[in-house]
Parts: C-alpha cells; structure tokens; sequence
C-alpha cells in the first residue's frame, strides 16, 4: 500500500512507493517475502541453506585432529618405551664395566673384552700345562649355588687351593661337594671345613683329572 506524503509546494498530496514485509507467523519457515513497487504483489524469498561441502570439510577437519591425537599418543609411547630401554642398556653397560675393572684395573681400554682375552692367553701360556684358572673358576661356579662365595684361588703348576665361604643355606654345603666330584675336568677334595656365623669357612684342593 502506499501512504499520502505533502508536497509542500503545490499543496497537494502525492503517494510514495512503499515497501511491504510479511513474515509468517509462529510455526512457519522463518520466510520473508518483500514486496517493492506501487501495488505490486513480487516477492522474493531470501533462503540460507548450509552446503553440503562445508558439512564435508567439517567432518574432514574432525578426522584429520583425532588422527593427530593418535599419532601424537602414539610416538609418545615410543618414547617413553626407548628412554625405559635405554636406561636399562646404560645400568647394564656400567655393571659391565665394574667386572671388567676388578680384572683389568681402573683403566679398561676401549675393548675390554679382547684385552680380556690376551690376559687370559699371556697367564695360560705362563702356567704351561698347568691348571687354567678360568676353567677352575668355571667348575666351581658350575653347580650354580647362590650360597657360594669364592675368597681365593691360588695355582701352582697342576695343582691348586681354592678358599672360599658357604652361607648362609649351609643344610647345601654337602650338595655343592657332591656335585664338584662329579667334575669331568678336575678333582676337588675338602682340605678344611670351619663353621662360623652365618655359614662355612672352607678350602678345596684342586687337581686335573
């Protein structure tokens, strides 16, 4: 509809185009339909639909964080799996190295293990045919006795002393003699035997077969 407007210079009144909204009531679309003109009965309906590819980015953006999250979660665990395994490698390779020491001294060099072996071939060829104190070493500590605790070995050509102390499972002492006497390798006999607090004081002798 139009509405009356003065035109103060003739007196007269003229009409103005007006713009007429209409807006459905309660349960509708939520349309607005704008008409422009003099009478004119147009309208045109303004709709704001969301695409379907803004929907599809969204759902990709999701995928793409929890993918993320997981990778992240996971490479965590890898690293806290390689700091608790290095840290092993590092108690065991300092163990290591405190037996290498008690044999080579302080200094063990850059290959412990081959300076090892020369020292082993230069004593073994010093004793000649005499008893390999390795080998002894091997044969007492064979029957695998936790109580066992060997305090010297002392060689001399083809025979040898070994002191040592037993405790505290001293009801196994009889057990650890019995399965040295069954060596293939040397012979072992029970020199002396004192029992003290806590275990056994002993001494063997040893001679090959």
């Amino acid at each position: 509809m139009t509405k009356p407007v003065r035109d103060t210079t003739s007196g007269f009144k003229t009409r103005e185009p007006a713009v007429r909204k209409e807006q459905t009531g309660g349960g509708g679309t939520g349309r607005k339909a704008v008409g422009v003109g003099q009478g004119s009965d147009a309208s045109v309906v303004v709709r704001k639909p969301r695409k379907k590819r803004d929907r599809e980015s969204d759902r990709f953006i999701r995928t793409m964080i929890w993918t993320a999250v997981i990778c992240g979660l996971f490479l965590a665990g890898q690293v806290v799996r390689y700091s608790l395994y290095r840290a092993q490698l590092m108690e065991i390779e300092a163990q290591t190295d405190v037996l290498y020491a008690s044999v080579l001294g302080p200094d063990i060099g850059q290959s412990p293990f081959g300076r090892l072996q020369f020292e082993h071939g230069k004593l073994a060829a010093r004793r000649g045919l005499g008893l390999d104190p390795l080998s002894v070493l091997a044969a007492l500590s064979r029957p695998a006795v936790e109580s066992l605790r060997i305090e010297g070995v002392s060689l001399t050509g083809k025979s040898g002393r070994v002191r040592g102390f037993f405790g505290p499972n001293v009801d196994h002492f009889d057990d650890y003699l019995n399965a040295l006497s069954r060596d293939e390798q040397f012979v072992f006999s029970l020199e002396k035997r004192e029992d003290v607090f806590g275990g056994i004081l002993f001494s063997l002798t040893v001679e090959p077969q």
